[in-house]
């Protein structure tokens, strides 16, 4: 029963994911890439070093900030998870 009703679910939310999910977001949709952000990030950086404009990017180690139980402490009340 579990696995019809989780197949009904994925096929629904298919169908209405771009509509939910921000264009943004890159990785784990159907039709969009993990490495798209990194293609637009060397992009915007190749534009600012021929432009000779200043610019600050903003790294985060998403597995140090979630996948670990100190990180997820961090984040979460109580260091629930």
């Amino acid at each position: 029963m579990y696995k019809l009703v989780a197949k009904v679910l994925t096929k629904r939310l298919g169908l209405v994911m771009d509509s939910l999910i921000s264009k943004n977001q890159s990785a784990f949709i159907k039709g969009r890439l993990l490495v798209d952000g990194v293609l637009v990030v060397n992009e915007v950086v190749e534009w600012v070093k021929r432009a000779k404009k200043k610019c600050l990017i903003f790294k985060v180690d998403f597995k140090k900030a979630y996948d670990s139980p100190i990180g997820a402490s961090k984040w979460m009340p109580n260091g629930t998870n």
